[in-house]
């Protein structure tokens, strides 16, 4: 692609991937820096989730391994600290940084000083630190809980991978079995889930879906989990269950 079309960046998540809940090895984030020497074009790395890291520790970001600044680094504190403290951060080149402060300033006229003195005490203080200890250890809970439970009631087919860090889980289904029409079955259980299509550019329905563990409860999200499950069951034992279901973001909304 970066031969046949006029790429003017790639943009990328590679540590804890949304909505995949992929880490990218090191030979790819390699690989993948190479590519964008070679044809000059950019990397704009979304590190949001890089502190929300369950077991091991995390791969090293793009931008530490990109000695000729094509990489631009993004992180943020409203995901792991308050949602609605809006403060991030973004390390790059020198030579974009005025381009980007001004673009800043002409979206929103920059965030509040206050907060990002408050952020700062409370980061130089410990305070940050003993939070984000206790965050991460609820956040595992509810990632295993998710993890086990899936694990005791899936029916055969279903795959998934166990989400190092984030918030998000990639299940695949059996072939046949679309996200799209099982949500329309899903919601009578009184289930939700976030279908593969709706975050595709085309809105093509698949046989995927994302589940995410950072809203719910342990306990809610065992039982969310066994509903789901039970649905998948019964749509793997009578495919023909889905026929009346949504197939479109559409259909599904209107």
């Amino acid at each position: 692609m970066l031969k046949r079309e006029d790429i003017k960046a790639i943009i990328t998540v590679p540590t804890y991937h949304n909505p995949t809940g992929v880490t990218m090895s090191d030979e790819r984030r390699e690989h993948l820096l190479r590519l964008a020497v070679s044809h000059r074009v950019p990397i704009i790395e979304d590190d949001w989730g890089r502190l929300l890291r369950y077991e091991g520790s995390a791969p090293p970001p793009l931008k530490s391994l990109d000695p000729g600044g094509y990489v631009i680094h993004i992180g943020t504190f409203s995901k792991v600290f308050l949602p609605g403290m809006r403060i991030g951060w973004i390390t790059c080149p020198a030579a974009i940084s005025i381009p980007l402060v001004r673009a800043k300033l002409g979206a929103d006229s920059g965030d509040s000083f206050f907060l990002q003195a408050l952020l700062h005490e409370i980061i130089s203080k410990g305070h940050f630190a003993r939070h984000l200890r206790k965050t991460l250890k609820e956040y595992r809970a509810r990632r295993d809980a998710m993890v086990e439970t899936l694990t005791e009631c899936l029916p055969d087919g279903c795959q998934f991978q166990v989400p190092q860090g984030g918030f998000s889980l990639w299940l695949q289904l059996p072939d046949g079995i679309n996200s799209m029409p099982l949500l329309s079955m899903a919601r009578e259980a009184n289930v939700e889930f976030f279908p593969a299509s709706f975050m595709m550019p085309d809105r093509k329905d698949t046989n995927a879906l994302r589940l995410s563990f950072s809203r719910n409860s342990v306990e809610d999200i065992r039982s969310g989990v066994r509903a789901l499950c039970s649905v998948v069951a019964d749509a793997v034992n009578d495919p023909d269950r889905l026929g009346g279901g949504a197939t479109t973001f559409e259909e599904l909304y209107q």
